[in-house]
């Protein structure tokens, strides 16, 4: 696959982070010390071989990491079950970053929770974010490993162990093959899940492969890193739950940058994707093969910020599309709401039964994206959009709920 990364695109997100970066707080100081790469620590030095693509700030609590959630690796390819949705920029705009929020000192939970397969479990150091590895879970019930909903074993996942789902997202589901061969180690941090604890490859620090994982995939080897968890190349290859808490703000569905669907869904086929081509800013195109039948989708971005013109050519039965769609849109500003997790509790080993623990949820519409950004047009002017910053909720998050209470006017134009 080749990929063209549009000069606008990396611009946008360096200056959105540069921005998110001064805007803290109309008091610089208080900012430079609560807010800046140098509390990150050892962890930048993980997403530093990606950069612009992903940027990372810390303050005394939490790591913000901004990315367009593409990787430069091959996507797609060798998919012989396809949903028929293919990559497209989550966000694509200066004014709407996807920000991740990891805790920097994660907290041993009174029991796991499990995973739902309803959103993100974590992010990876380029950026891309990691399901668990099964089909979601129906009504908000905890995933249970089994073969029949195996992404892998049911050929969903691409050569690099990734795909695009309902939302045209591109998300890992396993161990990120073609990032562990760009990391050039199978025992480097891979990335980090929302309970704030490393993912490592298959490998310890020594080089041997990592045994004596519990039912997260995980454990503490005694070398002085604490807890960890691990990829592995048997199933099921990534977390199924949380070691760790993880904060009310930070749980997948309420607090993490989550898709706006654009396209009608499409339906599962059996064909095989043979080539993908990402343009950002011209034409890109996925090309498979469906009973002897060659075909393809292609899409090219709209006039409109956030728009994509698509173009069928033999598609399959359930396809989201024939002939040409034009000005199909993402909706910004506002995160799919995603199911609460499951309370529920994680495989155990001897059987002993546990609860996972979840805060409220929040009130309709009160999401990470809302609580930093709201969208308006500049008067006048219908082909430009600003994005007006909203301090109480910034300082709120960022300055760990330091000074909420503090109300400023500074607005900030892309």
């Amino acid at each position: 696959m080749s990929r063209l990364v549009a000069p606008v695109a990396i611009a946008a997100l360096i200056a959105g982070v540069a921005i998110f970066q001064f805007s803290i707080g109309v008091d610089t100081t208080r900012a430079a010390t609560t807010a800046t790469k140098a509390l990150c620590g050892d962890r930048a030095l993980a997403f530093a071989k990606f950069a612009p693509d992903v940027s990372v700030i810390c303050d005394e609590t939490n790591l913000y990491l901004s990315t367009n959630s593409l990787p430069k690796h091959e996507m797609m390819v060798g998919i012989t079950g396809w949903n028929q949705q293919v990559p497209i920029p989550p966000i694509y705009s200066g004014s709407m970053l996807q920000m991740w929020k990891i805790p920097l000192k994660p907290t041993v939970a009174a029991a796991p929770t499990v995973t739902t397969g309803v959103g993100g479990t974590g992010i990876m150091v380029d950026g891309v974010p990691l399901f668990n590895p099964v089909k979601p879970s129906q009504g908000g019930n905890g995933s249970i490993y089994t073969t029949s909903t195996d992404l892998k074993l049911l050929g969903e996942l691409d050569t690099c162990e990734g795909h695009a789902g309902k939302g045209d997202d591109y998300h890992y589901h396993a161990a990120p093959t073609c990032l562990l061969k760009t990391l050039a180690s199978d025992a480097a941090v891979v990335g980090y899940q929302l309970d704030g604890y490393p993912i490592y490859g298959y490998n310890e620090a020594n080089g041997k492969q990592a045994t004596g994982l519990d039912a997260c995939n995980g454990h503490d080897d005694g070398d002085g890193r604490g807890y960890h968890y691990h990829f592995t190349t048997a199933p099921p290859y990534s977390p199924m739950c949380y070691h760790g808490v993880i904060p009310s703000d930070v749980r997948p569905g309420y607090g993490q940058p989550l898709i706006q669907g654009m396209r009608q869904s499409g339906e599962p086929v059996n064909v095989l994707i043979t080539k993908m081509v990402l343009n950002i800013t011209g034409t890109s195109k996925l090309d498979f093969t469906y009973q002897g039948k060659e075909g393809s989708v292609s899409w090219t971005p709209a006039s409109a910020a956030n728009c994509w013109n698509f173009t069928y050519v033999n598609p399959p039965p359930g396809t989201p599309g024939t002939g040409t769609q034009n000005n199909i849109c993402r909706k910004e500003g506002v995160q799919s709401g995603g199911q609460q997790p499951a309370q529920q509790p994680a495989p155990q080993q001897g059987g002993q039964q546990q609860g996972g623990q979840q805060g409220p949820p929040p009130q309709q519409g009160d999401t990470w994206g809302n609580r930093f950004f709201t969208r308006r047009r500049f008067e006048g002017d219908k082909t430009r959009s600003k994005a007006e910053f909203c301090p109480v909720y910034m300082l709120r998050i960022l300055l760990s709920r330091r000074d909420a209470t503090k109300k400023s006017q500074t607005r900030f134009y892309y």
